[in-house]
């Protein structure tokens, strides 16, 4: 098919071309497969050697309309034309390199300085300067003219593959998909075809693949598998599978065959389990003139389901869908294009409208679920609110705050986990709604619009979402409100508590100075009390003795004055010198105490002030 594709571009008719291969059987071993094959090892090996590499191939494809699997029949034929075509060998096309001139393939050659200035900029590139200026270039658009077939479908991710959204409240994953993964079906896909496998963390990849071309996508959530199939697939009969009919396309046979009839049946046996949604579109030609099908032909097609659709991008197509899924497990879309022009667009924006509507109803199933707890939270809390007035004792609001706490955090887990799926849905039906822009509809009469369709039945879904949502956020909130009344209640009671302790201290510390100071005066008097009958005893002593004139009465009732003054005197120093000696070790606590923080705040004064040195300089 590849050859066929080159008579086109040198003017060569495909009935000359099939005259010169009458036997591309027995030349290229029967398949269409080993032409690929050959194509695409030539390409790269001569890409190479002319100062191309395979970017540069893929900028020529997509620029000039010249595949990598063409570069190397056209770069060895660069002159050929039709009279020269039509008389040539399978030996002779491949065996007389002639080059191609070099505004065709190679506007740019690659000179020494071209070379040293690409090293440069290499080098002084930012890291992430390529990624960031191929983004916009991620996702072309594919260019598909009527009629056509196209089946698409999509794979949710499974648990490790994409950021692992979760499905349901109670934490766990979905249910886990058998199969391989989308990435390991492209790859798998690719070689059973002989043809460049995507690279590795490559996010966008399409390829002709004979009977059919394929475009992958790989999203955050889901990965698409797009197979389109068009008249050029068909142009000779070794490219066409034996599972796959004559490609005929019209309104009578619609949906009567698809491309996915035409995968291999063990290849669709390892796909995962995780298909989100699938479609077939069938394209058909038509005129501006055409009338649109009738009813009788809308029923036939979709299964006699009711059927919604409209003009697309000012009246350059007409659109039908029923939006189910049908028997094989697809739905339908007709696409009826009035102005020969490419579609592609158009296609690309009716997959995307299939995908997201129903992405964005994925948060349907988890607002059931978290309406349904947050009604048994609700109750919950309203018995606990009716059971704080009638709390008779602290181990019943310590239990009543434990629960309480238990039900804040059940709460917030849940509300966490649902947000990423409602935060979801509102980004897909936001995209959803981009998208109905977009198309710029027009009314086709008797028929009930697309955009108005979508949005009377999945604005409820959206509604219930965004409620469940508002609910779930508001009872954390309420919770978190009841939580903190009854630890303010709890704190009350608590502080109350500590100031009738603090009381009655005060009253025992005013007791223990009355006492301490009656102990005083007691010790004062037994003091003096010993001291003066020690000193009369002294006294009568001396008076035996002869040494005192006076009688012992006499001296004593003279010393008594002194020794009442003295007992004084001394109980009063060494209360003072206790004083002074409990300041003196109380201080010194207190400056053990205060010395670590004085450090460091000395510390973050200093970091303070070395960043303000370093602001400074």
């Amino acid at each position: 098919m590849v050859l066929y594709r080159l008579a086109s571009r040198l003017g060569v008719s495909n009935r000359k071309l099939s005259g010169v291969w009458a036997g591309p059987a027995s030349a290229f071993g029967g398949t269409s497969a080993f032409v690929h094959r050959s194509c695409s090892s030539a390409s790269s090996s001569l890409a190479r050697q002319n100062g191309h590499d395979a970017h540069e191939v893929d900028l020529m494809h997509h620029h000039s309309g010249v595949s990598g699997d063409l570069y190397a029949i056209i770069y060895a034929n660069g002159t050929a034309h039709k009279d020269t075509a039509s008389t040539a060998s399978p030996s002779s096309l491949v065996s007389e390199p002639r080059p191609l001139p070099t505004p065709l393939l190679n506007p740019f050659p690659m000179t020494p300085a071209t070379v040293n200035n690409f090293a440069v900029m290499k080098r002084l590139n930012h890291p992430m300067r390529k990624q960031l200026a191929n983004e916009i270039l991620f996702r072309p658009l594919q260019h598909i003219t009527s009629p056509a077939r196209i089946s698409m479908f999509a794979l949710l991710h499974r648990q490790g593959e994409g950021e692992g959204r979760v499905d349901s409240m109670d934490g766990r994953k979905a249910e886990e998909a058998v199969g391989i993964d989308p990435i390991k079906a492209v790859t798998s896909l690719c070689r059973r075809y002989a043809i460049p496998e995507p690279a590795v963390g490559q996010r966008y990849f399409h390829a002709d693949v004979g009977p059919f071309q394929l475009r992958w996508e790989r999203s955050e959530e889901f990965s698409s598998f797009v197979f389109i199939q068009s008249p050029e697939h068909y142009i000779h009969p070794f490219d066409t599978p034996a599972s796959c009919p004559q490609f005929n396309v019209s309104l009578d046979n619609a949906f009567e065959t698809s491309v996915f009839s035409c995968l291999p049946s063990d290849w669709i046996e390892t796909l995962p389990s995780s298909i989100i949604c699938a479609a077939h579109v069938t394209v058909v030609k038509g005129d501006e003139g055409d009338p649109p099908p009738s009813q009788r032909q809308l029923r036939e097609m979709f299964a006699h389901n009711y059927v919604v659709g409209s003009y697309m991008h000012s009246k350059s197509a007409r659109v039908f869908t029923d939006c189910r899924i049908h028997s094989d497990g697809f739905g339908r879309i007709l696409v009826q294009d009035l102005a020969s022009r490419s579609v592609g667009r158009l296609i690309h924006q009716m997959l995307e409208l299939d995908v997201y509507r129903i992405l964005a109803l994925l948060g349907l199933p988890v607002a059931t679920e978290v309406t349904g707890r947050v009604d048994a939270i609700q109750a919950q809390q309203h018995h606990i609110l009716k059971t704080i007035n009638r709390i008779q004792s602290p181990q019943e609001e310590s239990k009543l705050l434990q629960e309480l706490t238990e039900m804040v955090l059940s709460s917030e887990q849940m509300f966490a986990q649902a947000q990423i799926r409602f935060s979801a849905t509102n980004q897909y039906y936001q995209i959803l709604e981009e998208r109905l822009q977009h198309l710029r509809e027009e009314r086709i009469d008797g028929i009930q619009p697309l955009g108005s369709f979508v949005h009377y039945r999945m604005n409820p879904a959206i509604r219930t979402c965004q409620s469940a949502e508002y609910r779930a956020e508001e009872l954390c909130k309420s919770l978190q409100r009841t939580a903190d009344l009854l630890q303010t209640r709890v704190f009350v009671e608590l502080e109350e508590s500590k100031a009738s302790r603090m009381s009655e201290m005060q009253k025992n510390s005013v007791m223990k100075l009355q006492l301490s100071e009656a102990v005083e005066g007691l010790s004062f008097i037994c003091l003096s009390y010993y001291t003066a009958q020690l000193l009369n005893t002294i006294f009568k002593a001396l008076v035996s003795l002869g040494v005192l004139s006076i009688s012992a009465d006499c001296c004593m009732a003279i010393a008594l004055p002194f020794v009442i003054g003295s007992v004084w005197a001394g109980l009063r120093l060494c209360k003072q010198r206790m004083r002074t000696h409990a300041s003196r070790l109380f201080r010194k606590l207190e400056q053990e105490r205060s010395t670590p923080i004085k450090a460091a705040a000395k510390a973050g004064q200093g970091q303070a002030g070395g960043k303000g040195d370093r602001n400074h300089l």
